[in-house]
């Protein structure tokens, strides 16, 4: 939270500096910052892909996956979802599913309508956030995928 605080300080100095200076928009803005090829992937409502990157059973029944891809210049993969479930079963069922995995809940903190969850299972990590405000309840994923071990042909293997 405290980040989070100081970020947005931050981003509200640059602008009011902005102001104070006269901003000027530049008249060719550039290529997008993020390569299309690389960006996530939105899916139409209620598709599911053919090979998810996260293990299929964080996408359980009663959700819909609205966006999955990598994230650029990272390992990491996110996934966007939402549901008609309530905030509290929610987390629940991510609870208990992923303890039923062999998953370590390691945090949880819970908001007025939010909660994170964090876990981690051997060297793959997971960090599930759920935001519910007048419509379905929004659910954010990030998951950190178990290193791939590095072959080294000098030693025996």
């Amino acid at each position: 939270m405290t980040q989070l605080k100081s970020s947005f300080s931050i981003i509200c100095a640059m602008l009011a500096a902005g102001m104070l200076n006269g901003c000027v928009a530049p008249d060719d803005p550039g290529p997008p910052v993020v390569d299309a090829a690389e960006s996530m992937t939105f899916l139409e409502a209620g598709l599911r892909p053919e090979v998810l990157l996260f293990p299929d059973y964080m996408l359980m029944e009663d959700f819909e996956l609205s966006q999955h891809g990598r994230i650029p210049e990272t390992r990491l993969i996110g996934a966007g979802m939402r549901t008609k479930l309530g905030l509290r079963l929610v987390r629940n069922r991510f609870s208990d599913e992923l303890l039923a995995q062999g998953w370590t809940v390691d945090k949880v903190e819970i908001g007025k309508q939010s909660f994170r969850l964090m876990a981690k299972n051997k060297g793959a990590e997971v960090e599930i956030r759920a935001v519910q405000g007048t419509g379905p309840t929004q659910v954010f994923l990030l998951y950190l995928p178990e290193p791939k071990p590095v072959f080294n042909p000098t030693i025996d293997h």
